[in-house]
């Protein structure tokens, strides 16, 4: 299996944003938008989003997950869910928010059609004792894809 290049960013604007896209080597295949990190979430955002969309992963995280979303978790899984309805390839979903239930059915992992799921679970402070628990619980989410990110010194 061939494996994807994706970038990823903290832009402010959606012009910043496509600035960076812009400007990406052609060999990545693809980009992270962080949502959270937006100054403004618009139509502006979702039109930009329907020009990249087999090419964009997707991203909403909550300031508890660290992240700088601070709308409710309603609002936040909305966004993710009309990204998904774009056909983005792949709408990033916190496991906490997954074990919580309660997603839009665009969000579901294992559903059939759309964007695919990436669950993933960030750990800020890993516990090397705690990574291999991380993984059972990411193992246990029927999902396209998993996440384990780790903070590396």
């Amino acid at each position: 299996m061939r494996g994807s290049l994706c970038l990823t960013g903290n832009e402010r604007s959606v012009a910043a944003l496509q600035a960076r896209i812009d400007a990406s080597p052609a060999d990545v295949g693809l980009q992270e938008i962080r949502v959270d990190a937006l100054e403004h979430v618009d139509d502006a955002l979702f039109e930009f989003l329907s020009t990249i969309a087999p090419r964009a992963v997707v991203t909403c995280r909550p300031v508890a997950e660290g992240g700088a979303f601070t709308g409710s978790e309603a609002e936040r899984l909305q966004l993710l869910a009309r990204a998904a309805g774009l056909g983005v390839a792949w709408v990033d979903v916190e496991l906490s928010a997954v074990e919580a239930g309660g997603l839009p059915e665009a969000l579901r992992p294992g559903r059939a059609g759309g964007a695919r799921v990436l669950v993933s679970v960030h750990a800020h402070e890993p516990d090397g004792d705690a990574v291999p628990g991380l993984v059972k619980r990411l193992n246990r989410v029927p999902s396209a894809g998993a996440k384990l990110a780790l903070q590396v010194r």
